[in-house]
C-alpha cells in the first residue's frame, strides 16, 4: 500500500484527494491546508487525517506527498518532501519562477526521489491520439497547430494577481505548450501578447511558436469566456487534419487527405473510459510501486517551465524570444513584434 499526503485542499486539491483515493493500492492518508474547515472537507469523504501541519505530512508512515498548493507555494513543501525521502507528485506549473522550478528538481534528484509534475494533457484521449497520429506520420509533414483553452474568470484573488498565477498563458495554456513541447520538442522560436496589465481578471493570452523542423504553432489562453471551459485545436498536415472540440461529439476527428476526387475520411475519437485525472495518479503510484521512472519527469516539466516563462517574458517586454542552448534569450537585436 501506498500512502500519501495531499498537501493543499482548495478545489483542485480536493478532487486530487479523490483522485488518490480512486488508485489501487493507494491510501491518502493525511491532508493539510491552512484552511482547516477545507482539509476536513477534502479528507472525511476518503477517510483520511487532518494535518496541522506540513511537519505531520512528512512522518515516517507516508510515502509520497501530493502538492496541490498556489502556484508560487509549491517549492515550501516539495523541497520538504523531497528532504525527508518522500515521492513528489507535484501540481502543474511546476513553479512560478525558475529558480523555484530548478530547486525542485535538483532536491528530488539529490535526494534520490521520484518527482512527477500534473501536465494531465498527456492522459485525455483526444490530445494522446493526435500525438500518435503525428509520431507516426500518418498525418504527413505537419505545418502547423492552432490550440485554445478557455474558462470563466478565476475567483481566487491569486488567480488574478499575474506575478502569483502568471495568468492565462502560464496557469491555464501552459497545458498546451507542455504537449506541443511533448509533441515537437521545444520550441526554437517564440513570441507572446496578454492582456495582464489591462484587464487582468478577464486575461487573454496569445503565443506564436516555431519548432526545429519548421512547425508553427498559436496558442491562446483565456480567462474572459462567458460560457464556460472548452478547449480545441487543429493540427494540419500534408496527410490531413485533425480537428478537436470539447463541446462536441466526438471530440476529435481525424480528417485524410486523399487522392484527386476523394473525400477526406473522418474517423470519430473513442471516449475515455476512465478520468484522465485518475490515470495521472496510478501512473505515479505505478511508478512508486515498480521503482520506474515517473512517465512525466521533473525535467521534462522544467523544460514546459522555461517554454511558458518565456512567453511571458516576450508578452512583458513585447521581443521575440530564441532558444539559445537549453535558455530562451531575447532575439538579436532587440526583434520586437508590434503590439
Amino acid at each position: 500500500m501506498i500512502n500519501v499526503a495531499v498537501i493543499g485542499t482548495g478545489g483542485l486539491g480536493s478532487r486530487q484527494v479523490r483522485n488518490f483515493a480512486a488508485v489501487p493500492d493507494c491510501r491518502v492518508k493525511r491532508v493539510f491546508d491552512l484552511d482547516r474547515a477545507a482539509a476536513e472537507s477534502a479528507a472525511a469523504p476518503v477517510g483520511a487525517q487532518v494535518a496541522t501541519c506540513l511537519e505531520q505530512c512528512l512522518t515516517d508512515d507516508l510515502d509520497a506527498v501530493v502538492v496541490v498548493t498556489p502556484t508560487p507555494d509549491h517549492a515550501a513543501p516539495a523541497l520538504a518532501a523531497a528532504a525527508a525521502g518522500k515521492h513528489v507528485f507535484c501540481e502543474k506549473p511546476l513553479a512560478r519562477t525558475l529558480a523555484d522550478g530548478e530547486r525542485i528538481v535538483q532536491a528530488a534528484r539529490q535526494a534520490g526521489v521520484k518527482l512527477m509534475v500534473g501536465h494531465v494533457l498527456r492522459y485525455f484521449p483526444a490530445y494522446v491520439t493526435a500525438r500518435e497520429y503525428i509520431r507516426s506520420g500518418a498525418l504527413g509533414e505537419v505545418g502547423m497547430a492552432r490550440m485554445s483553452r478557455v474558462n470563466l474568470p478565476p475567483r481566487k484573488p491569486w488567480y488574478r494577481d499575474y506575478s502569483q498565477s502568471g495568468g492565462a498563458l502560464h496557469d491555464l495554456a501552459i497545458h498546451d505548450l507542455d504537449w506541443l513541447t511533448w509533441t515537437f520538442g521545444p520550441p526554437v522560436r517564440l513570441w507572446a501578447r496578454n492582456l495582464a496589465d489591462r484587464l487582468p481578471a478577464l486575461d487573454y493570452g496569445l503565443a506564436s511558436l516555431r519548432f526545429a523542423d519548421g512547425e508553427i504553432a498559436h496558442v491562446e489562453g483565456s480567462f474572459a469566456d462567458a460560457g464556460g471551459f472548452r478547449t480545441s485545436f487543429d493540427i494540419a498536415g500534408n496527410g490531413g487534419l485533425l480537428r478537436h472540440d470539447s463541446t462536441t461529439s466526438p471530440t476529435l476527428v481525424v480528417q485524410r487527405r486523399g487522392g484527386e476526387g476523394v473525400a477526406p475520411q473522418t474517423i470519430p475519437s473513442a471516449p475515455a473510459v476512465k478520468s484522465p485525472c485518475v490515470l495521472e495518479a496510478e501512473a505515479f503510484v505505478k511508478a512508486i510501486r515498480e521503482d520506474t521512472m515517473t512517465p512525466i519527469t521533473g525535467e521534462e516539466a522544467l523544460l514546459t517551465l522555461r517554454v511558458s516563462l518565456a512567453c511571458l517574458a516576450s508578452a512583458d517586454t513585447g521581443q521575440v524570444m530564441v532558444l539559445d542552448g537549453d535558455k530562451y534569450v531575447p532575439a538579436a537585436g532587440g526583434e520586437q513584434d508590434a503590439r
